[in-house]
């Protein structure tokens, strides 16, 4: 059965230093958001409309989603970020997927590929081939 074979060739160290430094990444990342928060709330309340709110987040899903500004101000810039923008989407995702089967179905409760086996393992590699290609 097709599957994926995760840490390959690399020793217990380097599976230990990966997490640590992961850890340490997540930690740096955290640590940005508090002092970002920290500072926001420091200041002074502003006025934040309510009316049309529905809309305005529409609106600006449509935008994030499109790449719209920036394919009006550059169409082939335009198109480009959109593909860098969804290729680190699905990767991030696929990303997810990989640590959700190996670390919590693995490593925490002793299955081996729960999720990336067979046909849907094969499609799962064909759609990040795919993605990383736009990438």
């Amino acid at each position: 059965m097709a599957t994926r074979e995760i840490f390959w060739n690399i020793s217990f160290f380097g599976e230990v230093l990966l997490y640590a430094l992961a850890a340490l990444a997540v930690g740096a990342f955290v640590y940005g958001i508090y002092r970002h928060v920290r500072r926001i709330l420091a200041g002074k309340p502003v006025f934040f409309p309510r009316d049309g709110l529905g809309a305005r987040i529409g609106r600006t899903l449509a935008t994030i989603a499109t790449h719209r500004t920036v394919s009006q101000r550059h169409p082939l810039a335009g198109v480009m970020h959109l593909f860098i923008f969804w290729a680190f989407v699905v990767l991030f995702i696929a990303t997810t997927i990989v640590a959700v089967d190996y670390d919590l179905f693995h490593k925490l409760l002793g299955v081996d590929h729960a999720i990336l086996r067979g046909w849907f393992f094969l499609g799962f590699e064909l759609v990040t081939d795919l993605f990383g290609g736009l990438l």
